[in-house]
C-alpha cells in the first residue's frame, strides 16, 4: 500500500504542473482580454514582453501599472478609462 501512495503522489506532480500551465495560459488570455480595447495596433508580442519585463503574472497585477508602464501602447486617456476598469466597476459607477 505504501507504494501506491507513493506512485498515486509522483503521478500528481505532472498533473498539478499541467494545470498550472493552464492556469497560466488562461491568466495571460485574460490579461490580454483586459488591455486589448484600450491599445489601438494591439501588438501582443510586443505587449507580452512588456507585462513579462514589469512582472505582471495576474488580472490583479494590472491594478498595480502606472501609466509609464503602459505608455508605449496607449494614450493617457485610455490609461486612465483602463487603470478604472481594472481597479473595479464599483469605483468607475460611483461617479454616475
Amino acid at each position: 500500500m505504501g507504494s501506491e501512495g507513493e506512485t498515486s503522489s509522483t503521478q500528481r506532480n505532472p498533473t498539478i504542473s499541467d494545470s498550472e500551465s493552464v492556469h497560466q495560459d488562461q491568466a495571460t488570455n485574460l490579461i490580454f482580454d483586459k488591455l486589448r480595447p484600450f491599445i489601438s495596433n494591439f501588438n501582443k508580442e510586443l505587449v507580452e514582453k512588456k507585462l513579462n519585463d514589469l512582472g505582471v503574472e495576474t488580472l490583479t497585477d494590472l491594478a498595480l501599472l502606472e501609466y509609464k508602464d503602459l505608455e508605449p501602447f496607449m494614450k493617457p486617456i485610455q490609461f486612465r478609462k483602463f487603470a478604472s476598469s481594472v481597479k473595479g466597476k464599483r469605483q468607475i459607477f460611483s461617479h454616475v
